[in-house]
């Protein structure tokens, strides 16, 4: 669904007064409200280093932006005009034939850290935009493995929230037949036999020799105590990839706060 914004003066004053969001750009996160006004500063020091890009569709005058959302806000923030007399001032224009999710994806995917949740996340945001891309034409635009991507698909499929296609483009436009995907039925029985195979496990033992071996490395008793500590590392593994992420942004946040302090330290010790 396409985002709009309802014009409340004659005279706009924001970029959302004139100008549509793309759903393509809601593949990835507005910033979050403490790491804006760093990059406000940053703008003001050094101007926008990156020009954000407005799509339109072929033969149609309707313009959509589809990257750099955080961009005006910021400047905005800043104090620094995004419309003059209605129109929105420097950007840039995609070719209308180009793929606005490809784009985004270009644009974005090399610049922002993902974690493997949210890479599978916009996996299937893609596969519900563009269900008849390939597997490896998805996968080669969020630098994942294809497979991760079929099984996103598969699971998709299952659950109804994606048709099945019976031919898919692959990266060099061609149309290819697509392989079977898991039936809704199929899913669901493969669901119910993985987690009834979780639950033997942490109640049996690993094999019939363990069974009436009570004590040792092999007992029943240790190999329940392996498993919950092994559910434990898998926890606290995905805890530790988080915060990674979270500290990565937290770092590039500082980074551009410091840029921008330095220049506005040299011109304060070089005033024009």
């Amino acid at each position: 669904m396409i985002t709009r914004y309802r014009f409340s003066e004659p005279q706009a004053q924001s970029w959302r007064d004139v100008l549509n969001v793309h759903p393509a750009a809601d593949l990835f996160p507005l910033m979050e409200k403490n790491e804006l006004p760093v990059l406000a500063a940053d703008i003001k020091a050094n101007g926008l280093r990156t020009r954000v890009a407005v799509w339109s569709p072929p033969g149609s005058r309707e313009q959509f932006l589809l990257d750099g959302r955080n961009r005006l806000d910021a400047s905005e923030l800043a104090g620094i005009p995004t419309v003059v007399n209605g129109e929105l001032v420097n950007f840039e224009r995609v070719d209308p034939l180009v793929d606005p999710y490809s784009f985004v994806l270009s644009a974005n995917i090399h610049r922002r850290h993902l974690t493997a949740e949210q890479k599978r996340e916009l996996i299937a945001a893609l596969l519900k935009a563009s269900p008849e891309k390939s597997d490896r034409q998805i996968a080669g635009e969020v630098k994942a493995d294809h497979k991760t991507v079929a099984v996103v698909r598969e699971r998709a499929e299952a659950r109804g929230e994606i048709p099945h296609v019976e031919k898919r483009t692959d990266s060099k436009g061609r149309k290819q037949p697509a392989r079977a995907g898991w039936s809704r039925e199929r899913f669901q029985r493969h669901q119910a036999k993985k987690q009834g195979r979780r639950s033997a496990s942490k109640v049996a033992p690993i094999s019939a020799e363990a069974a009436h071996d009570d004590i040792g490395p092999r007992s029943a008793a240790e190999t329940a105590r392996k498993l919950a500590r092994l559910d434990e590392l898998e926890r606290e593994n995905v805890r530790l990839k988080h915060l990674n992420s979270a500290l990565e942004s937290e770092r590039d946040a500082l980074q551009a706060q410091v840029d921008a302090l330095t220049a506005e330290l040299g011109r304060l010790r070089n005033p024009a």
